[in-house]
């Protein structure tokens, strides 16, 4: 199939990574709605609690405020639990704050009404045993919420006797704030139960159980899972509540979508994909023993000229067929390609995380790939940006091979082609500043042949780049090294450098013998 970015459109969106809507409901914002609904099925028995109050008592001294902001703070509730603003996490986090307003509004109507009793349980000590039951908080957050609900009835009691608008003893102050102790204690304790029901079910993720954590970023947690009834091992990645807006939703399942689509041996497998119990988007991925390229040179210094090629020609292999089926990946980088055992071969490649792919952000102008996201963000690292990417223009899969690049000047000389102290530097070199040639920093010896594929790579003008990744592999098959790193160097570098191998699958096996036994 050509690829050639000057003639081929990108594949339609709905062609290749479909969006669903369905997926950005989270069982987050489903709580936040069925909280909601429940406000609105409370609503008729507030009024008709209202009403009753006026027709039996009269009019409260504070007039119909207290009420109206009763019915005002309810309705806004449940106006709020159709809002999808933000991420579900934080819109939680704005419906407590209008349950405590809620519940402050409670307690003044009900003590400022000839109806109210101080030493009665009111409304919103109830409210406060059922906040923690119906929002699903954090538990340091339960605490704070409950606090401040729970003060409002002894706070509005003693604001309305110095006020002169409410008469009762010292002694009926005391029974309240004993109640309302009562009920903050049941709603402490609700959102401590609910937390650690919460933080067991987060533990089982689809079918798999999460056993220990591998890694940690901004966007979300890696972690080490074991299928139940297969006892697979797997990686199950998890966004961070904190991601779970819109458009990092999206982003988050288009990168499941894209690696589901790739059928190459060295891209990652993907086994499943969806939301946890507790709204949580992951997708399992099989479990990588290994080393990724950043961490292997990081520690083990530049590597064999023969042995770049021979990890680059694997990763053409996956990046190659993402192209032949539009998709760009977008973020390649020495931490996103894993060297790895697979069977009894050694240095085999994997290429993760196809999160940057964007298969359906077209330009009007010539049908390439735009450098913004649709929520205005630059995607990539900046250390790997090529330089149409670094100015804002149109980018297109050459942009993937420039980071190829990048990534092999890395693994030759054991530093970044441009050393810069901050992003913006970074992009203003990529987009302006000559590469320096791996020979004049590499502290061995790079061919020249290897050298010279390195720096068209690195070419700021797209067109004097390789213009497919069928090219450049063919260019690295050319190479006199290309077949140097044999099978049997492989293996003599990983049985003298490489970790023993822990492979969750041998401790599987050896219980799986015993229990047969």
């Amino acid at each position: 199939m050509d690829t050639d970015p000057r003639r081929v459109r990108v594949v339609a969106e709905r062609r290749v990574l479909p969006r669903r809507r369905g997926f950005v409901s989270s069982s987050l914002r489903l709580a936040q709605r069925r909280a909601g609904l429940i406000a609105l099925a409370l609503l008729p028995l507030t009024l008709a609690h209202l009403g009753m109050l006026r027709v039996m008592h009269g009019e409260s001294p504070l007039g119909p405020w207290p009420a109206l902001a009763v019915l005002v703070l309810q309705l806004a509730l449940v106006a709020m639990s159709k809002l999808d603003a933000g991420s579900a996490e934080a819109g939680l986090r704005r419906f407590a704050s209008v349950s405590v307003a809620l519940a402050w509004a409670l307690a003044l109507h009900w003590h400022a009404h000839p109806g109210g009793g101080v030493t009665q349980i009111t409304p919103a000590a109830l409210l406060v045993v059922l906040l923690p039951i119906v929002i699903p908080l954090s538990f340091r957050w339960a605490i704070a919420v409950v606090s401040l609900a729970a003060a409002a009835q002894p706070a509005t009691a003693a604001l309305l006797q110095l006020l002169g608008l409410l008469d009762t003893s010292s002694r009926d102050l005391a029974l309240s704030a004993l109640g309302t102790a009562s009920a903050l204690a049941v709603g402490l304790v609700s959102a401590r139960v609910s937390s650690w029901s919460r933080t067991d079910l987060a533990r089982d993720i689809g079918g798999y159980r999460l056993v220990r954590k591998l890694g940690a970023g901004g966007a979300g947690e890696v972690w080490e899972g074991r299928h139940r009834l297969l006892a697979r091992p797997a990686a199950v990645k998890l966004l961070a509540p904190s991601s779970t807006s819109r458009s990092f939703l999206v982003r988050f399942e288009r990168e499941a979508q894209a690696t589901a689509l790739l059928s190459s041996e060295h891209t990652v497998s993907l086994y499943d994909f969806g939301i946890g119990q507790q709204g949580t988007p992951y997708y399992v991925m099989e479990l990588l023993t290994g080393f990724d390229l950043q961490r292997l040179v990081e520690e083990r210094g530049p590597l064999h000229p023969a042995r770049v090629v021979h990890l680059m020609r694997q990763a053409c292999d996956s990046i190659g067929e993402a192209h032949e089926l539009g998709i760009a990946h977008r973020d390649i980088k020495p931490s996103n390609l894993f060297v790895v055992r697979r069977g009894l071969t050694r240095d085999f490649l994997k290429v993760l995380d196809f999160g940057m792919v964007s298969a359906h952000e077209t330009s009007e102008a010539g049908g390439g790939l735009t450098t913004l996201s649709q929520d205005g963000f630059l995607y990539g690292t900046p250390a790997y940006m090529p330089a149409e990417q670094a100015a804002g223009e149109t980018v297109d899969y050459r942009a993937d091979l420039y980071q190829l690049g990048c990534v092999m000047f890395f693994l030759i000389t054991g530093r970044a082609v441009f050393e810069k102290k901050s992003p913006l530097a970074l992009a203003v070199a990529h987009a302006s500043e000559a590469p320096p040639r791996p020979s004049r920093v590499a502290t061995g010896p790079v061919p020249a042949d290897l050298e010279a594929v390195v720096m068209r790579l690195l070419e700021k003008d797209p067109a004097k780049r390789f213009q497919s990744v069928r090219e450049l592999q063919a260019a690295l098959e050319r190479l006199a090294c290309a077949n140097q790193w044999t099978p049997e160097d492989a293996a003599s570098w990983w049985r003298s450098f490489a970790p023993p191998a822990t492979d969750e699958r041998t401790t599987i096996i050896r219980a799986l013998r015993k229990h047969a036994l």
